[in-house]
């Protein structure tokens, strides 16, 4: 998350002076931070399996 941020800022100073070309990237990376984390996100939604303790 933080390389994403860090990269996408770090290409902030490259672009255009544009409010519509502005607008499009921060919506557009807003988004797709969501892409990467979505194996994470089912991961972490899994439930748990029972532990076997042994006793019955």
């Amino acid at each position: 998350m933080f390389a994403w941020i860090w990269v996408f800022t770090s290409l902030y100073d490259h672009l255009p002076q544009n409010r519509f070309v502005h607008l499009v990237y921060f919506v557009a990376l807003g988004m797709g931070w969501i892409l990467p984390a979505i194996p994470l996100i089912s991961w972490m939604g899994k439930a748990d399996k029972p532990l076997d303790t042994g006793v019955r």
